[in-house]
């Protein structure tokens, strides 16, 4: 290898793109084997197979297929979906030194989800530049420190501001790749002119707050079936009759969503408490899909819903669901029979750096308030950690990890002896159960 060899890795050693492993080693493997042509000089030969190398690592990734590989569980396992069903629009934008790209986007009469990328000529800030003691936060937190919104119109009227899921990753440190879902307050008709607002917050630099873009795109929204049963149902919440009134259930390959009318809504009482089963039996998972404060409730069903052919709702029986109590979860074993809120706990794993929980559906079932905290065998909290957690769309199960803030000791790991998880006791009211046909 030539002294031009060498300046060239050094050179690309300060590129924004690192050198993956076995770069030099490929390198030298392509140049022995070029062929050796009169006039064709040496140090030209290495200079394009180099080059040539260097692109290929630095080849840059979409949005999409960077969350792809980067982050699988999470939305991403509906890649098969959105490679199907999004639109590429690559809108394009720069405001406050941030460049945003929207990329692809995926509508359906329920969501709308966007996969975009911010680049800054300044580096973007980090969880730890923010908060120092947050030096060992995970990937899944680093991007927290830039804040993105997103709020749909069309026609004027305000369509879509509640955020479903979103995903973010700092790439190098100048770059940002992420996708949001949001929950559509109202169907958008297919060629719809529609806004996209966005602002950007920087929570490290507040005179680069502000940043402001606006898209128009004309919406290609994925069909979605749509049934308005107008069946009505009574929930007693302990306090207070509740008239549930079931406004319509949508279905499209990118979701199935119920929305409900409550008689009382959005005067301060609670959401109607239900459970869900199709029409062989099986219990159906959902969460809230809205956070909008109102008398109208939007909530998201998860699992392969293709052949549902009848929903029925069971109300939850007031006098019995006041009951909160304590788990102690023991981390060297996974306790047969254990649920919380329907769900069973199928794996529990610990080392130094993480815990790691996943819950899967098992009969009826209620939204989960899972927040396990490692502690002691007297249920006492000990170490501090960061909480990620995932909800699939395949069959609602729920995957929770907890990041130790700092790597446990030896001795540490020998005192984390359980997990405490806080559950529900929760029965129904078949009596008051309702079945929609679809």
């Amino acid at each position: 290898m030539n002294d031009f060899d060498e300046c060239l890795r050094a050179r690309a050693a300060y590129e924004d793109c690192p050198l993956p492993p076995g770069f030099a080693a490929r390198s030298d493997s392509l140049l022995a084997i070029l062929p050796q042509r009169r006039r064709f000089r040496p140090h030209v030969a290495a200079l394009l197979a180099a080059a040539l190398l260097l692109l290929t690592a630095c080849a840059v990734l979409s949005a999409f297929d960077y969350l792809s590989a980067r982050d699988p569980f999470r939305q991403m396992e509906m890649s098969a979906l959105y490679e199907q069903y999004a639109q590429d629009v690559n809108l394009t934008g720069k405001a406050n030194g941030y460049t945003l790209t929207i990329e692809k986007i995926a509508l359906d009469d329920n969501t709308c989800t966007l996969f975009y990328t911010v680049q800054s000529r300044k580096a973007l800030p980090t969880v730890q530049e923010i908060v120092a003691d947050d030096k060992n936060a995970p990937d899944t937190w680093q991007a927290q420190a830039v804040g993105m919104s997103f709020r749909l119109t069309a026609n004027g009227e305000n369509i879509g501001t509640s955020l479903l899921d979103c995903i973010s990753y700092l790439d190098g440190s100048h770059k940002m790749i992420a996708l949001e879902r949001l929950s559509l307050d109202t169907p958008i008709p297919s060629g719809t002119k529609l806004q996209i607002h966005t602002e950007l917050t920087d929570l490290s630099d507040p005179a680069r707050n502000g940043a402001r873009w606006l898209f128009d795109i004309a919406a290609q929204t994925v069909p979605s079936e749509h049934y308005t049963p107008g069946t009505v149902f009574e929930w007693n919440d302990g306090f207070y009759s509740h008239t549930i009134t079931v406004e319509a259930v949508d279905r499209s390959p990118l979701g199935c969503f119920l929305t409900m009318h409550d008689s009382l809504g959005g005067t301060g009482h609670l959401d109607p408490e239900f459970s869900l089963r199709d029409q062989n039996g099986n219990g159906i998972p959902y969460r809230r899909a809205s956070n909008v404060v109102s008398d109208r409730f939007t909530y998201e069903l998860l699992g392969d819903l293709t052949s549902l052919t009848e929903l029925t709702i069971v109300p939850l029986r007031p006098e019995k669901n006041g009951d909160f109590h304590r788990m102690l979860i023991p981390v060297d074993r996974v306790p047969k029979e254990l649920h919380a809120y329907g769900y069973a706990l199928t794996t529990l794993t610990l080392d130094s750096r993480r815990l790691s929980m996943t819950f899967r559906p098992d009969g009826m079932t209620i939204p989960p308030a899972l927040y396990p905290v490692a502690a002691d065998q007297t249920g006492e909290e000990l170490f501090d950690s960061y909480v990620d957690a995932a909800v699939s769309h395949q069959d609602g199960s729920v995957h929770i990890t907890l990041s130790f803030r700092v790597p446990l000791t030896p001795d540490q790991l020998r005192r984390l002896t359980h997990v405490r998880l806080q559950t529900r006791v929760f029965s129904l009211s078949e009596d008051a159960a309702v079945s929609i046909a679809l």
